[in-house]
């Protein structure tokens, strides 16, 4: 929505995507799918799940405000238990 200025638009966005989905579906357009291989889409999935993961630490640790993973490495950030007890 930050990108897209307000909430209309991005409910514009949404129905435009849901429609280029359901056309998508009547073409048949998945079978192209088909001529990309496993191992990329597995390699996709794996590389945005560690993205995720590393974003989340800081957080999971208690990190105020836009701490990075960074900040850890450099003992810049502060911990907060009931963070990291509620993250376990």
């Amino acid at each position: 929505m930050a990108s897209l200025g307000s909430f209309s638009a991005f409910l514009t966005a949404l129905i435009i995507a849901g429609a280029l989905q359901c056309l998508f579906g009547l073409l048949r357009a998945g079978l192209f799918i088909s001529l990309v291989p496993g191992s990329v889409i597995k390699g996709m999935l794996a590389a945005i799940g560690l993205l995720m993961i590393m974003q989340q630490i800081p957080v999971a640790l208690g990190a105020a405000g836009d701490a990075e993973l960074v900040s850890l490495v450099t003992g810049e950030m502060t911990f907060s238990l009931p963070a990291m007890l509620v993250a376990d």
